[in-house]
């Protein structure tokens, strides 16, 4: 199963640090959809890691049980 790892103010948000999904090899941006919709994320409140890098999501990329996810808090420059 896929993991889903959740860090700061997602992780309060959600109330878990991780979570295990059955993605069905989907695009990222299903599961996305999904994890916004069940705890009430916002676009721009988190950045993803797929498999410990940072991912542009205007490319969707295919995800499968062997693949670690991670929403992180956005965080910004200064």
């Amino acid at each position: 199963m896929l993991t889903v790892y959740y860090f700061g103010e997602i992780a309060d948000k959600t109330g878990l640090t991780s979570e295990k999904m059955d993605p069905q090899e989907q695009q990222i941006s299903v599961i996305l959809q999904a994890l916004k919709e069940k705890y009430a994320l916002q676009n721009g409140e988190f950045q993803v890691a797929v498999n410990h890098e940072l991912i542009d999501l205007s490319q969707d990329l295919k995800v499968t049980e062997t693949d670690e996810i991670a929403l992180l808090s956005a965080f910004a420059g200064g």
